[in-house]
């Protein structure tokens, strides 16, 4: 299926995108209605449990209604005029963005403790508020290793607080609010976005993509249900596809949270090229490459697969090392000079290594540069690639198990995590997995 210039003047397709748009605008006005009776309840459940100075039932809700109302209108007025002016100054730096970010969010728990409501509260304000600006995606990446810390102790602190001799009385009421949680929150959902089964989802999505305008693009709109990393890479070896392309984020933050985003999973998984886009999109669509070498069979592949896409590129090719006690305190001179003789043979070994990688045939008939950083490589490539203004990363990437990426980690996923361009994994030759 092919768009043409038809769709645009086509007047029965017009009124459906109105219809659509329509939709849309009803559904986004019901979720931010859901948020702020979300935020209102909060309000008003913390207010009920502190204890009242007045005695009057009627004084004490007035009271907590208008405190409720003046915060939200001050974090309605500092989204509209404080927060846009404040935020690109501080996005500056990174360093300086991430204290920005943890500094607002423990004043606004402090000012929701000052008028009676809890920190928890302020907090939540705080993390609507940065939500709705344009630097959302680079607070939360910034964010997610602190975040992760600190909740081991929020479910620690949560389990310590159990009385466990109130267990038996409140097996019932759990029972009661877990069946509306699993069963009526996604019905709730449903009936505020509005259920539609497949076949409404594929008009829907087919709209979707002819309000695009992709003239000259054959697309096929396809609509599959179940876990999106799998239905994915099905997909893929159905059609016979080249290459997958993916948004960075998506809606899902729980499962983000503890699982990790389709894109990770995607790029973990398929033997396929994945590019995973986290940037508008410019043209040329790639002026320079950066990509990272280990002078693994893998990592040539993937030199001379950016070569074969992108010939007109310019290419930053850079080798990580590392030295075992880098970075340790050193008690002598004499030991920071033997530290020093072995960071010089260990670099000068890499520089060797990296001609004789180059001069095998990836360095050949392009423009390239290239780079020796000391460091870890998930940190190190991020910066570089932001240091020399690259807009794609292309590099090959290893299988790993949930268990051993969450207890490990892996150098593509760290950078996807980190750095502002996008990036193109590739998987070895031989690489496959059996989906289940």
């Amino acid at each position: 299926m092919t768009t043409t210039s038809r769709a645009k003047t086509d007047p029965l397709l017009s009124d459906k995108r109105e219809i659509d748009s329509l939709h849309g605008r009803i559904a986004i006005g019901f979720l931010i209605v859901q948020d702020i009776a979300v935020i209102l309840a909060m309000i008003g459940l913390t207010a009920l449990g502190a204890e009242q100075d007045s005695g009057h039932l009627l004084k004490d809700g007035l009271i907590v209604l208008g405190k409720g109302v003046a915060l939200l209108a001050g974090v309605a007025l500092l989204m509209r005029f404080i927060l846009p002016k404040l935020l690109p100054a501080m996005a500056r730096t990174q360093e300086l963005l991430v204290l920005f970010s943890i500094a607002w969010a423990v004043l606004f728990a402090a000012g929701g403790d000052m008028l009676g409501f809890s920190k928890e509260v302020g907090a939540f304000l705080a993390g609507v508020s940065l939500a709705s600006t344009h630097f959302r995606e680079m607070i939360a990446v910034r964010l997610t290793s602190l975040r992760d810390f600190l909740l081991l102790f929020f479910f620690i602190g949560l389990g310590a607080q159990l009385d466990l001799s109130l267990l038996g009385a409140q097996i019932f009421p759990a029972l009661i609010f877990s069946v509306f949680v699993l069963v009526g929150n996604p019905i709730i959902v449903m009936i505020i976005m509005g259920y539609r089964p497949s076949a409404h989802s594929l008009t829907h999505f087919s709209q979707h993509l002819e309000m695009l305008d992709l003239n000259g693009v054959n697309w096929q709109p396809l609509v599959n249900s179940g876990k999106p990393f799998v239905e994915i890479i099905k997909t893929s070896r159905d059609i016979g596809a080249d290459l997958i392309l993916i948004g960075a984020h998506g809606s899902d933050f729980f499962e983000e949270l503890f699982v990790g985003t389709t894109a990770e999973r995607v790029a973990r998984k398929s033997e396929l090229p994945v590019l995973i886009v986290k940037q508008p999109p410019s043209t040329p669509l790639c002026r320079r490459i950066l990509v990272p070498t280990d002078f693994s069979t893998a990592a040539t592949e993937a030199a001379l697969y950016a070569q074969v896409i992108a010939p007109e590129a310019k290419f930053d090719y850079v080798h990580i090392y590392s030295l075992w006690g880098d970075g340790k305190l050193t008690p002598t001179t004499a030991m920071d000079e033997q530290h020093q003789l072995m960071h010089d043979n260990i670099r000068a070994k890499a520089e060797n290594q990296m001609r004789e990688w180059l001069d095998a045939g990836v360095g050949r008939d392009h423009n390239y540069r290239y780079h020796l950083r000391p460091g870890r490589p998930g940190t190190i490539i991020p910066k570089l690639a932001e240091e020399l203004n690259n807009d794609l990363i292309i590099m090959s990437t290893r299988g790993q198990s949930s268990l051993a990426y969450a207890l490990l980690g892996n150098v593509t996923e760290h950078t996807l995590k980190q750095s502002r361009c996008d990036l193109l994994t590739l998987r070895p030759t031989n690489f496959h997995f059996e989906l289940i």
